[in-house]
């Protein structure tokens, strides 16, 4: 686990080795405490960035897409359900978007077009209820709603818990507006490289949005998503701790 208090960073030449050792032991369920698919990870290793598979990569536990089991190999794509249950987990890819779902959660993909172009579609992510953990590319915009606002975002890593009155969101690198549902008229922008600005927003209240902690996720998972389309974060590629400088790996 590599956050503040841990600010030095891998440098570039041995990132691959570092690849490697995550993509080895968290998919072979070391630290995820999950049953481990070596097969996969002999992929990941070889592939060429043609070659980035699609759907579920991992699951544990009930998971469910559009009510039915979900299974490896799975494609979730748009106007999908993943839903998952007590102690269950799922790790997925989208295009260039990787997602890991925890426990009772409930994600939902839509699209949203202007101008008619590739570059005017927004994916719309719908996460009322549950826990998730997500790295995109910087060629397609975001916007996950969870039950108190709404994040929008471009080539960034995020984590998102959404409850019935309370949502967080940690910004973990890259760039962001954020919103709250009682108080949309005031966006509020992000700018990370390395987990800076986590954010609590409330359903009501005098302040909507506050400051969080970092919590409930690590660097090795968001370097571990990433390694599934040939990426890596920032705070890896840069070989550098955030500073709150904001030179995160994505625009808006």
């Amino acid at each position: 686990m590599l956050f503040r208090s841990e600010r030095g960073m891998m440098p570039t030449h041995i990132y691959q080795p570092a690849r490697r050792f995550f993509l080895t032991t968290f998919l072979a369920g070391s630290t995820w405490g999950l049953l481990g698919f070596p097969g996969l990870v002999t992929r990941l290793l070889a592939m060429e960035a043609r070659d980035f598979p699609q759907g579920v990569q991992k699951l544990q536990g009930n998971v469910f897409i559009n009510g039915r089991p979900a299974a490896l190999g799975d494609l979730v794509g748009e106007n999908d359900v993943v839903t998952t249950g007590p102690d269950a987990m799922v790790v997925f890819v989208i295009g260039q978007g990787v997602y890991l779902l925890r426990d009772n959660s409930r994600f939902e993909l839509n699209h949203a077009s202007a101008g008619g172009t590739e570059t005017g579609i927004t994916d719309l992510i719908r996460l009322y209820k549950g826990k998730m953990l997500g790295v995109f590319s910087r060629k397609q915009r975001k916007q996950i709603f969870t039950s108190t606002a709404v994040l929008g975002i471009r080539g960034s890593g995020a984590y998102v818990e959404s409850e019935v009155s309370r949502s967080y969101v940690c910004l973990c690198y890259g760039r962001a507006k954020l919103t709250a549902n009682a108080e949309p008229a005031i966006i509020k922008k992000l700018s990370t490289h390395h987990h800076e600005a986590p954010r609590f927003i409330y359903s009501s209240g005098e302040k909507l949005i506050r400051p969080a902690p970092v919590f409930n996720h690590t660097d090795a998972e968001l370097i571990m998503l990433e390694a599934l389309v040939g990426r890596k974060p920032p705070f890896v590629r840069q070989g550098g701790g955030g500073n709150g400088g904001g030179n995160g790996g994505g625009g808006y």
